[in-house]
């Protein structure tokens, strides 16, 4: 072999050596360049079961279980979901910036340790229930803000960002539910309050109406008892300050407190922190969704911190927190504030029926099945709509003045003594029911309904109206405007009858006649649509006086219903003399309305009646004067 062929050989082998280690560098690149920019995490944060933080300040274990997160180490208490998710979201976030495979360290002579990795400074556990991984965390990378990790069961090192470091928990107190009363409002079936120097007061929720059954019986408002346990299940507490088995937890500088021993007697416990039953200013007691176990806060003496916070605990809990006291200020409610204020619970849109009595008198409405109000006793009427749902409107928003428990009152037996005695009914409890459930002694209905209410007359010298359920025991003092709800007399039938006098089409009147007795008369009839002509007269036709009889024709109603069958017409002046306003309508020949007005009627109108009907009403004075002015231009 000559020389020449020698270094040719030897040329090519240099070059098959350049691009294999050219081939071998660039798979190696593009390894890198496919691991770098991945997300750090394996794991799903949502399929996560259980974490557990390993740092110098913290050591910490948390377990899920039933979508809910509990510590474990070195305290069992809930945690809190929220800080845990932003613990897993953080992590999730987290890319690989860099990767360092161990050729790549052994290249550059480095160990796990020039990384920080052979004793790592933190540790991270992750359980997503397939797999546990731990995440070991090193030393800061000189430059780029970056921190180097490694998973325990991979060789390579990789460099991610150094809010990793930012994640950990600085202390356990910070993944704590801060939260004193677990559930929600809408699942409380009662509350307890043992108050020092306030007595006791029990809360029951029955057929979704909150009741008071301690210290008295009765409906509790419910506005305000929702609003108690909204501040209830706010409470947060402001420390964590004993645990057992974590003495002094949150003891620190200028709190004031001293640690307990792991294993504390629980009278000296709770004697030190004002929290034993007979000596707490206070105790909730709570039960949820009807269960037989409720669970008791406990609350006791001022804290010796400089926040001006109590101490508290759950019993049967061996954890001590602190409060705000703000947070506590609802405690203070007393019994006559939590009592249900309004007298009916019912609204004006659900009764179907009114029944009225005073001794023999009794009135009383039903609603039908179109929703219009008909009176049925002791008449039967079509009813005042507006009159009824006014009356429905002021009653429904009856409210208690307060109370008066065994107090003598004008509330009696004999219904002939008192003002009136009331029943609203709904649909549920209306008139017609089985006799076997009207003749059964009447059930305990804290809305009102279908329950007789028995309303005294205004008492002096200081004015009020008591009022009472037959069914309670409670007597309720209101205002004496509440009996304006009913005019002058409840028992009235003529002040629920229909004020409507008069109600004809305006295109069924063909012929006008305006008689004023012994002075003229005034006749018109139509001549077409809307074109009128007077006969007997050459005078021209008024025309916007024509236009307002249509139009009060079309539904003319008067102020009240002054009487029924009177004896004599004398006394309203509708025996004869007054004017006449007369409606010959379409049809037969004969057919029509005459309103004969009278006399005034009290201050603020004129007696009328429409001819062939034995009832006398009063119209208001501007109508009257519009109805009896000339229907010709003079």
């Amino acid at each position: 072999m000559t020389n020449k062929t020698t270094v040719e050989l030897l040329a090519v082998v240099c070059l098959v050596g350049a691009g294999l280690w050219l081939a071998e560098r660039e798979g190696r690149e593009s390894v890198a360049e496919v691991q770098t920019g991945k997300r750090l995490a394996p794991w799903d944060a949502a399929a996560v079961v259980g974490l557990k933080v390993d740092t110098p300040g913290v050591n910490v274990e948390l377990v899920k279980q039933d979508d809910q997160w509990f510590l474990e180490s070195p305290v069992r208490a809930r945690a809190d979901a929220g800080q845990i998710d932003r613990l897993l979201g953080g992590l999730e976030a987290l890319s690989r910036e860099e990767v360092v495979t161990p050729e790549q360290r052994a290249q550059r002579g480095l160990e796990l340790a020039d990384y920080g990795l052979k004793e790592p400074a933190a540790r991270w556990l992750v359980n997503d229930g397939l797999q546990r991984y731990e995440l070991q965390v090193g030393a800061a990378a000189p430059l780029g803000k970056l921190v180097y990790v490694k998973f325990a069961d991979a060789p390579d090192v990789v460099a991610t960002s150094l809010d990793l470091r930012g994640l950990a928990p600085t202390s356990v107190d910070a993944l704590r539910d801060a939260r004193i009363v677990s559930g929600a409002p809408e699942r409380v079936s009662r509350v307890e309050l043992h108050r020092a120097g306030q007595g006791f007061v029990r809360l029951v929720r029955q057929d979704g109406r909150w009741l008071l059954s301690q210290p008295v019986s009765g409906r509790a408002d419910a506005r305000l008892v929702q609003h108690l346990l909204d501040q209830l299940f706010a409470l947060r507490a402001a420390s964590f300050v004993w645990d057992s088995g974590l003495p002094g937890l949150t003891n620190g500088p200028g709190t004031g407190i001293a640690a307990l021993p792991a294993s504390p007697e629980a009278d000296a416990r709770d004697e030190r922190y004002g929290l034993a039953v007979d000596e707490a200013a206070a105790r909730i007691q709570v039960w949820l969704d009807n269960d037989l176990a409720g669970y008791e806060l406990l609350v006791g003496k001022p804290s010796e911190a400089a926040d001006g916070t109590v101490y508290a605990r759950r019993r049967n809990i061996d954890s001590v927190y602190t409060i705000q006291p703000t947070q506590l200020e609802w405690l203070a409610v007393s019994v006559d504030e939590l009592r249900e204020r309004d007298v009916y619970n019912l609204a004006p849109g659900a009764v179907t029926s009114i029944r009225l009595r005073r001794g023999e008198q009794k009135v009383e409405l039903a609603r039908d099945e179109a929703g219009f109000w008909n009176l049925t006793d002791p008449v039967q009427w079509k009813a005042d709509q507006q009159a009824v749902e006014d009356m429905l409107q002021r009653v429904t928003k009856w409210r208690a003045l307060d109370f008066a428990e065994g107090a003598v009152t004008n509330v009696v037996a004999d219904g002939a003594r008192a003002f009136c005695v009331l029943r609203l009914s709904t649909a549920s409890n209306a008139p017609g029911r089985a006799a076997a459930m009207l003749s059964a002694a009447p059930e305990r209905d804290w809305s009102g309904d279908g329950d007789p209410l028995w309303i005294g007359v205004v008492t002096n010298p200081s004015p009020s109206v008591y009022a009472r359920f037959e069914s309670e025991p409670i007597v309720r003092r209101l205002a004496p405007t509440a009996l304006q709800a009913f005019g002058e007399d409840p028992l009235d039938p003529l002040a629920y009858r229909d004020r409507t006098m008069l109600a004809v089409p305006p295109g069924e009147i063909q012929r006008i006649v305006l008689d004023f007795p012994g002075v003229a008369t005034q006749t018109l009839v139509r001549a077409g649509s809307s074109a009128w002509l007077a006969t007997g007269s050459s005078n021209a036709v008024a025309s916007e006086v024509v236009e307002d009889v249509l139009f009060f024709a079309s539904n003319l109603r008067a102020l009240r219903v002054e009487a029924l069958n009177p004896v004599s017409l004398v006394p309203y002046g509708l025996d004869g003399g007054g004017t006449v306003l007369t409606l010959g309508l379409q049809g037969e020949t004969g057919i029509q309305k005459s309103i004969v007005f009278g006399g005034p009627a009290r201050s603020d109108g004129v007696y009328a009646m429409v001819k062939g009907q034995d009832i006398v009403y009063a119209l208001s004075v501007a109508v009257t004067d519009m109805l009896t002015r000339s229907l010709l231009v003079p």
